[in-house]
C-alpha cells in the first residue's frame, strides 16, 4: 500500500457504497498476501477498528482463505483441522504456487512465476 488515505478512501467506499451496510454491525475477513508485512497487516487493522469500528476482524493469507472455501463448499468440515493443500494463484501480472499444510502456509517453499493471464491473453490474441 502506497497510501493509507487512499486505501481508507478505497474502503469506505467499498463498505458504504457497495456493500451499503453499516461496519460497526458486522465482521469483516480480509485476505493478504502470503509475504505481508506485519506493520501493513497492523495498519489496515488499525483503519477498520478505528475508522470503522468493525464489530471484528480475521485477516487471513489469501491461500489458506480459498482452501478453507473449497473445503466448506464440498461440506467437509471435519477435516478443518487439517487444512493442507496446494493453492495455485494466477493474477495479471503473476502466478504464485502456495503449499498449505494444518492450515498454515509453507512460506520457504512458495513460488512465483511471472506468467499470468495478461501474457496468456496476449499469447491468445497472437
Amino acid at each position: 500500500v502506497d497510501s493509507w488515505d487512499f486505501m481508507e478512501l478505497f474502503m469506505q467506499q467499498c463498505i458504504y457504497q457497495h456493500m451499503r451496510i453499516e461496519p460497526e454491525d458486522h465482521f469483516f475477513v480480509l485476505g493478504e498476501a502470503p509475504h505481508s508485512r506485519p506493520e501493513h497487516r497492523e495498519a489496515m487493522a488499525e483503519v477498520m477498528f478505528e475508522t470503522f469500528n468493525v464489530g471484528g476482524l480475521y485477516m487471513g493469507v489469501q491461500a489458506v482463505l480459498a482452501l478453507y472455501a473449497s473445503y466448506v463448499a464440498e461440506k467437509r468440515q471435519a477435516c478443518l483441522e487439517a487444512l493442507t493443500g496446494v493453492v495455485v494463484d494466477s493474477g495479471e501480472a503473476l502466478t504464485r504456487v502456495i503449499p498449505v499444510v494444518d492450515g498454515y502456509v509453507l512460506g520457504t517453499n512458495t513460488c512465483s512465476v511471472p506468467i499470468a493471464g495478461h501474457e496468456v491473453t496476449q499469447f491468445i490474441q497472437q
